[in-house]
């Protein structure tokens, strides 16, 4: 058949950085394990994107270090964990500020938001006794998780036709901190 299908898979860690560590050798690269660990953070299993930044970061004169892979690019690497935070307070006016700090520096929102999902998700399990210490956001109930999950998954449809990038996000956390009920 001309037709065959590839099913492709997000990669481990651990894999994702054996990969690494050979490029590493291969190109003789200073890079401590640090590093290594904050790339593979970013790229949501994604080979590809690893190497890139990689690439990118071989440019640097000297060691690669952590700090300078968290330099490359605020947007891979912003943390979605401090909004989480905030919203589990429910301290609008500092989670709509972190918001705008967030866009101020050009960070992908959409890309951020997915952080936030993923983070929302082990919370969820971990509360559900699915996992175990896959940290839990302090403050959240199961149901909250659910209820956030929703409004930032509406959020995040919302963002690529929004004509202020970051306002379905901004409307999605006044919603939360307001206890609106979804629809």
């Amino acid at each position: 058949s001309r037709c065959t299908t590839i099913s492709f898979y997000k990669g481990k860690e651990a894999e994702i950085i054996r990969a690494l560590k050979k490029v590493v050798e291969g190109e003789k690269l200073e890079i401590n394990e640090e590093a290594l660990v904050e790339i593979v953070r970013g790229v949501d299993g994604s080979f590809r994107e690893a190497h890139k930044i990689l690439e990118q970061l071989s440019f640097t004169k000297g060691s690669i270090t952590q700090e300078a892979v968290r330099g490359l690019t605020q947007e891979n690497f912003a943390d979605p964990a401090a909004l989480l935070a905030l919203l589990a307070k429910k301290e609008t006016k500092a989670a709509l500020f972190e918001i705008d700090d967030l866009a101020s520096k050009g960070v992908n929102l959409k890309t951020y938001l997915t952080g936030a999902m993923a983070i929302l998700r082990k919370s969820l399990l971990t509360k559900m006794g699915a996992r175990e210490d896959e940290g839990v956001i302090e403050g959240l109930e199961g149901e909250d998780h659910q209820i956030l999950i929703e409004y930032l998954t509406e959020a995040a449809r919302l963002y690529p036709t929004a004509l202020i990038p970051q306002l379905p996000l901004e409307i999605a956390v006044v919603k939360w901190c307001a206890g609106v009920s979804v629809e």
